[in-house]
This record gives structure tokens, C-alpha cells and sequence, in this order.
């Protein structure tokens, strides 16, 4: 890839501490120092979108990695599944997590994932070949995931496709309706 070529990891989130996104920023920096020789290191970028309490916070952690020119805050942005298709890469490295919608709305637009493994998190990734799951706050496992997940285009793509089977199969909203008045049923 030339320098124009980017590759957009990002996440939909809001900036609560519970969402882990000092893990991300943290692995990220890491990894754009690792492959900062390598041509892939000048096109990649992360985007948050959402907002909280934790923006000053996270802001500060880009300015002390150097990294305002690559990890871009976005804000809250109405519609923003839209924009996941612009992503490469979603990740979601939460401390703690119920079943979260946005990574449902990432299995759909099949993408590749990195996520926690917690909560709901195994529910739906329940096998490698949907996605990658790191131990909660493992810096070095999000930095070796994300490493991995941006030389290997084909797992990409593959894990994408997966994922979007099983979210559509197991977690579309009318499968959802179906399974909730199956247990009133019984």
C-alpha cells in the first residue's frame, strides 16, 4: 500500500472507563511503533466514534503516545452502523460488557473482530474462526491480535463472513423475538 492506502481500525463506543478504549489506544500506539518501518505502518488509523466522560482522559493518552494524527475521537454520530463499513477492523476491548449491540452491528457489516472475553462477548464469538478474543485488559494480546488481524487479509475476510452468518442466524432481531417467546412458552 502507498501512503494514501489507509486502513481504519475503529470502534463505536462511549468513552466510559468500562470500555476499555485506554487497552485500545495503548495497543494501538504499540503497534504502529512495530510496524512503523513497514509501509503498513504509515497507513493505519483508529476512529471512535461515541462520546462520555472519559474524552479529556483519552485524549491526553493519544497526546502522551504521540498519536494525534492517527487516533482520531469522533464524537457521537447519529446512524453511526453506517459508517462501519468503512472499517477494516472493529474491536472491542471492554472491561466489562453485557451482549453488546455494536458488536452485533459489526458481525452483521462483517467485519473482523477483536473483542474481550467477557460477558455476553463468547456468546457470540464462540469460536476463532468468527473472531479474536483477548483477556480483558491484555495490552500485549490486543497489540499481538491486531498485528496479526492486519497481515492476514484473508482471515480478515474470512472471520467477516463468518461472523455475519452467525449474527444473522442467531442474533437478528426476529431470531430474537422467536428464542424470547419460546421461553415464555415453555
Amino acid at each position: 500500500p502507498n501512503h494514501n492506502d489507509k486502513f481504519w481500525i475503529g470502534t463505536v463506543s462511549e468513552l466510559h472507563k468500562n470500555k476499555g478504549l485506554d487497552y485500545l489506544i495503548e495497543a494501538f500506539a504499540g503497534v504502529v511503533r512495530t510496524l512503523l518501518g513497514d509501509s503498513l505502518g504509515w497507513s493505519l488509523n483508529l476512529m471512535i466514534i461515541g462520546d462520555g466522560e472519559e474524552r479529556a482522559h483519552l485524549e491526553k493518552l493519544i497526546k502522551d503516545k504521540r498519536m494525534e494524527d492517527r487516533i482520531f475521537l469522533l464524537g457521537k454520530i447519529p446512524d453511526a452502523r453506517v459508517y462501519l463499513k468503512a472499517f477494516d477492523i472493529f474491536t472491542l476491548t471492554s472491561r466489562t460488557e453485557a451482549l453488546p449491540y455494536s458488536l452485533l452491528e459489526a458481525g452483521a457489516a462483517g467485519l473482523p473482530v477483536i473483542a474481550s472475553e467477557i460477558g455476553g462477548i463468547p456468546e457470540i464469538i464462540t469460536d476463532p474462526e468468527l473472531g479474536i478474543l483477548v483477556p480483558v485488559g491484555n495490552i500485549e494480546e490486543i497489540k499481538k491480535s491486531l498485528l496479526f488481524l492486519i497481515k492476514k487479509p484473508k482471515y480478515r475476510q474470512l472471520s467477516g463472513a463468518n461472523l455475519k452468518r452467525r449474527v444473522l442466524e442467531n442474533f437478528s432481531a426476529k431470531r430474537m423475538v422467536e428464542k424470547t417467546i419460546g421461553l415464555y412458552k415453555n
